[in-house]
């Protein structure tokens, strides 16, 4: 807030203070319509360490008395007259002290205005997440494009967090390691260091797009290739002949045939 004002410098530092603001003025004389000098200071409303407060003390102040008002009663204090109107201003300006001083009134509009302003990222990420899974889940539809713009709604691998495949949190169930998603296909268990998602076979697998021939992994009883499942090995495509296969088409050409 800016202004000018032929009001002496430390009677507007004065009420600033009763204003619970604070100014920056510079001298500033100007000339009248008859060539008169006269003085006059310009003023700049100055940040305060907390305005939100201010401007909480300061609309109090303002819905009762203006600053017209205020100035007469504090020339009229200074003088000696009126002192009953300063008491009673001062009442005031204490009762508007005491609600911005009020935390939980503080807090509150801190509140409104943060939810007024802000965008909660993760509450956009938990409804997409929620559009997202139905998706995911119909794995013999599921495209190479609908993987890749579902990256971004889950959280990336960390060790030491909770996975678990029968979670109703989606970001126990599903996350992103080296750029790829993955679904967790464990039970309940806390990973490690040592179990990554590319050798930890048993515990998560990648999620692919059918269709797509992924690179052979080595697979647990947990996990097997089933009957049709394709591998690529090699520098070849390979297809599962039996369920259940944890071999390798090297390991166990039986087991293989080449597409």
């Amino acid at each position: 807030m800016k202004g000018n004002s032929t009001t002496q410098p430390d009677r507007l530092k004065k009420l600033g203070n009763y204003w619970q603001v604070r100014w920056n003025i510079v001298r500033n004389d100007r000339t009248d319509d008859d060539g008169n000098t006269y003085e006059s200071w310009d003023y700049e409303y100055a940040n305060c360490e907390n305005p939100y407060r201010d401007g909480i003390i300061e609309g109090i102040i303002r819905s009762k008395y203006s600053a017209s008002q205020v100035e007469a009663i504090m020339a009229n204090y200074e003088q000696g007259y009126n002192i009953e109107d300063y008491i009673e201003f001062q009442t005031w300006r204490k009762i508007a002290k005491t609600v911005a001083n009020d935390e939980t009134y503080y807090e509150l509009e801190l509140y409104k205005q943060s939810t007024d302003e802000a965008v909660d990222n993760s509450a956009i990420k938990r409804l997409l997440q929620k559009v997202a899974e139905p998706i995911l889940s119909d794995e013999a539809n599921l495209t190479e494009k609908e993987i890749e713009d579902s990256k971004m709604l889950y959280k990336q691998f960390r060790v030491g967090v909770v996975y678990d495949k029968d979670s109703t949190n989606v970001d126990e169930k599903r996350f992103v390691y080296n750029g790829n998603l993955y679904k967790v296909i464990g039970a309940k268990h806390t990973s490690q260091a040592d179990w990554t998602p590319e050798t930890a076979v048993s515990l998560y697998v990648k999620i692919t797009p059918p269709g797509v021939i992924a690179p052979y992994e080595q697979r647990s009883a947990e996990n097997p290739y089933m009957k049709g499942n394709k591998v690529t090995f090699e520098g070849k495509a390979y297809e599962s002949l039996i369920d259940n296969n944890t071999w390798s088409p090297s390991a166990y050409p039986a087991g293989w045939k080449e597409v």
